[in-house]
């Protein structure tokens, strides 16, 4: 995998973003993300992801919400992708992801 260039990672950030402000999962977001990082679409994590597109975050469980954000880390950190410490956050209470940028 090359290194993501500025817009990229801007690009990247505003989409993961949108993904989060949304009111549903979007797989398109995340294939979009893969695509620009010239990593695959496949494996066990990103096939549970691609059955929640278009699933309401409201309409899922307080524990499908919640893993979310692991199974997205896991499906991008096994291909060694660093997002410049943003992590991805389930807010159960709101029924929403958020993005959480440390450092």
């Amino acid at each position: 995998m090359s290194s993501l260039t500025t817009l990229e990672r801007l690009a990247i950030k505003a989409a993961l973003d949108k993904l989060a402000s949304d009111r549903h999962f979007s797989i398109c977001t995340v294939d979009s993300i893969l695509r620009v990082c010239g990593l695959p679409q496949g494996g066990r994590t990103y096939r549970a992801l691609h059955l929640l597109h278009c699933v309401n975050y409201g309409d899922m469980s307080p524990e499908l919400l919640a893993s979310i954000p692991e199974a997205m880390a896991e499906l991008f950190a096994r291909q060694a992708l660093d997002f410049d410490n943003i992590n991805i956050i389930a807010d159960t209470k709101t029924k929403q992801l958020r993005i959480v940028k440390n450092g």
